[in-house]
């Protein structure tokens, strides 16, 4: 029976912030111990239920029975040391450990098979043990991990390193880039997708050089690459995701190709060297943020092509001195040039204008 009540503890129930029987968890403030009793399911950004009292755990047990660690479980639990997980676990939710800076180990029981985007960011454990059930990650479960050395793969046949680049096992998919590396790095004609954060943090990555092969770049894959300076986005990628090059501080040269359509939310968001930018004719919506905080932009064109232009797009662009809306444009956001110090001149052009300037 696998329940608080058949799970031997010392406590008495004045000692628990949830006494057994009201819900499937119980934290015993005497040892600082969470104990999961059954699965608990989380909804798209829902806190897990011992949220208030992530200051107050420090370990963490999963029960017989218990199938997941939901979303978020234990984001930046301060003071998070030891975790044990039961042998049903079989899912590891996204940003589950993220932030736990004082979780020094873990370990994944066989049962595991999925792993979330960022389960483990910039937790400080240096090695671990990827479960040989364990057949997809959500993206890169451990972004942000500087004192990782050792990814265990050595059971699981589903994934491989290549020079210290971690993919699945037909090598087309890029999971995680190490934040050792340093220079250049061409990405193998083979691979087709890039995950999530997959090179998030990576701060000495000079220069990327994207193939063909590439048909998907997920949602901040280089986001933080301090030191990246170009990037060329080839005719096979149809979207920047969001926040793909935010933080990209020394980012001086893009080049996108004729088939992106869409520029996401936050994609070049804080891109401080980032002087120009040619939008391709077959853009037809910059998402929210996409160019906020590119302080030294000075020069953007903006084809006929695009229909939407989102809030605060170009936000903060302080050296943009004009820049021409299309008559394409049908829906323009909230303040899409604040904090433009320089910006001088906004025109509105075609023959049908769904804006106007007021003087």
């Amino acid at each position: 029976m696998n329940n608080c009540d058949s799970f031997p503890r010392n406590w008495v129930e004045d000692d628990l912030e949830n006494p057994i029987g009201r819900t499937p968890w119980v934290l015993n403030s005497l040892t600082n111990e969470l104990t999961v009793c059954s699965t608990v399911e989380t909804t798209n950004g829902e806190c897990a239920p011992w949220h208030d009292l992530l200051g107050d755990i420090e370990s963490a047990s999963f029960l017989e029975g218990v199938k997941s660690v939901c979303d978020c479980a234990f984001f930046e639990c301060p003071n998070l040391r030891y975790v044990q997980i039961g042998r049903s676990v079989i899912s590891i939710g996204e940003e589950a450990f993220a932030g736990c800076e004082k979780l020094e180990s873990i370990a994944l029981s066989d049962s595991v098979e999925t792993i979330g985007n960022s389960a483990f960011a910039s937790c400080k454990f240096s090695s671990i043990k990827i479960p040989r059930l364990v057949v997809s990650f959500g993206g890169n479960p451990f972004v942000g991990c500087e004192n990782l050395e050792v990814i265990d793969i050595s059971e699981n046949p589903n994934f491989v390193f290549v020079d210290g680049v971690l993919l699945d096992r037909e090598m087309t998919q890029i999971i995680r880039y190490d934040l050792s590396k340093s220079g250049h790095y061409f990405i193998p004609s083979i691979v087709t997708t890039i995950f999530a954060d997959a090179f998030r943090k990576c701060e000495r990555l000079l220069s990327i050089a994207i193939p063909d092969s590439v048909t998907f770049i997920g949602k901040e894959a280089f986001r933080d690459c301090l030191e990246l300076s170009s990037v060329i986005i080839p005719c096979s990628v149809s979207s920047i995701n969001e926040g793909t090059f935010s933080g990209c501080w020394m980012l001086r040269s893009v080049k996108l190709q004729s088939h992106v359509s869409v520029i996401g939310s936050h994609a070049f968001e804080n891109c401080m060297e980032l002087m120009s930018i040619l939008i391709p004719v077959s853009v037809v919506t910059i998402e929210d943020s996409a160019f906020c905080g590119c302080k030294q932009l000075v020069y953007v064109s903006i084809p006929d092509s695009v229909k939407e232009i989102g809030d605060e797009a170009f936000r903060g662009c302080a050296y943009l001195k004009s820049i021409t809306i299309p008559g394409s444009v049908e829906i323009l956001g909230t303040n899409p040039f604040a904090w433009c110090s320089r910006l001088s001149e906004i025109r509105v052009s075609g023959e049908v204008q769904n804006f106007k300037v007021v003087e």
